[in-house]
């Protein structure tokens, strides 16, 4: 059987380490920094972000070519000189259910490693990291059947050494939707601004035609971006960003100006556009390095992003909604004729009369209160365990406005 050439040329680094790092990183389930690492101790210079490209380019291809020489169980024939022919047993898989499995096969491969069988998909699986420099891997916690998710620093979920006790505490766990809604709006930011993606752009030299038609394509993606899928999100995200990391004060994306350049001549339906990475091996990749600037403040037991400057479109705190829709319920219930007393909402809601009294007071929000926090616009450090500690607000709506922190 004829084998498809992969060809390596104009790679700096023999097949032989490109396929040794592409194995390390795929059989063993190592980070990249880990493959780094290891091929540093081999006196291999390869950055991680060089180990990330050949594994999205050469790996589908080196799979692929494993699969051709994978000795195929009987199915019936014999193959002789590239030419099948009728075997004298009976098959033990049946064609059909052999096609089937591959099909099934090819459709799950790497599912659990990107993550696309989650229920939600975290966007920044694989290029996220802490202020460490330590690779932060997504997870989730069900509460009264909510599911939140986090982005967890791997070391707090694979433990440390006694001897290194220390370095639990610069760890790091995030609300991954606060974060992932902070990366996609500077993104779409991005691509939104004619003059930034062509200053984006520039380093690679291109013609004004080639300019003008990524620019057009610039406008036409953020048209459509907050119309896109979770999973095209996701996939446009990962191919532009090299690296994202989370500091105290600000959140730095590295971008790909060769990435977002391709994938814009693609949607703008250039010709040529290179397939590979080829010429930008070993680290010449352009980079342009967008922050966010956002500080980290810890609201009880979460840490949540307070954005300075333009705030951008945040979810909204699940928390405030429960509190401010229990609130209503049970006011609700309070004021009805012929309703029942406060002790009997508490005894049935399982709280006490004095907790039940004070969320009655919640009834009487501004309405433009409410909206603000029904659309998660309300001031970052308003969170439901501070609205819950004193209640008596004034039923002016003004200075309801001021004391929440709204004026």
């Amino acid at each position: 059987m004829s084998m498809t050439r992969i060809s390596y040329a104009g790679y700096r680094f023999p097949p032989e380490i490109i396929q040794q790092a592409i194995w390390l990183y795929l059989r063993f389930t190592l980070s990249l920094r880990d493959v780094e690492d290891l091929l540093a101790e081999r006196a291999i210079g390869v950055s991680y972000e060089t180990v990330r490209r050949w594994v999205n380019y050469f790996g589908p291809l080196i799979a692929a070519d494993l699969r051709k020489r994978r000795p195929k169980p009987y199915r019936g024939e014999i193959v002789h000189k590239g030419k099948a022919f009728p075997g004298e047993h009976m098959a033990i898989v049946d064609e059909e259910l052999w096609k089937e499995v591959q099909g099934r096969l090819d459709e799950n491969r790497l599912e659990r490693r990107e993550g696309d069988n989650a229920i939600e998909l975290s966007l920044l699986t694989g290029i996220l990291f802490d202020a460490s420099s330590e690779p932060m891997t997504p997870t989730h916690s069900v509460k009264k059947g909510t599911r939140y998710r986090y982005y967890v620093s791997r070391r707090l979920i694979a433990g440390i050494d006694a001897d290194n006790s220390d370095v639990r505490s610069v760890g790091q766990r995030l609300p991954a939707a606060n974060l992932e809604a902070l990366v996609t709006g500077r993104l779409r930011s991005l691509v939104a601004d004619p003059v930034e993606i062509l200053n984006a752009i520039a380093p690679g030299g291109h013609d004004a035609p080639a300019q003008r038609r990524m620019s057009d394509a610039a406008a036409a993606l953020a048209a459509r971006w907050d119309g896109m899928s979770s999973e095209a999100l996701r996939r446009s995200m990962r191919s532009l960003i090299v690296r994202a990391q989370v500091h105290a004060d600000r959140i730095d994306l590295d971008v790909s100006a060769t990435q977002l350049a391709r994938r814009l001549l693609s949607d703008g339906g250039a010709e040529g556009v290179p397939e590979s990475d080829a010429h930008f091996d070993g680290g010449e990749e352009n980079l342009v390095r967008l922050s966010i600037s956002a500080r980290l403040k810890r609201t009880g037991k979460e840490m949540i992003f307070i954005v300075d400057g333009p705030t951008i479109s945040a979810p909204a705190d699940t928390s405030l909604i429960r509190l401010l829709v229990r609130a209503q319920k049970i006011g609700a219930r309070l004021f009805e004729i012929g309703g029942p007393s406060l002790d009997q909402i508490a005894g049935e809601e399982n709280i006490t009369p004095s907790y039940a009294s004070r969320m009655v007071r919640l009834k009487f929000l501004a309405p433009d209160i409410v909206a603000a926090i029904l659309a998660g616009k309300q001031p970052p450090e308003l969170t439901a365990n501070r609205l819950m500690a004193d209640t008596r607000l004034p039923l002016d709506w003004r200075d309801q406005r001021a004391a929440l922190g709204f004026a």
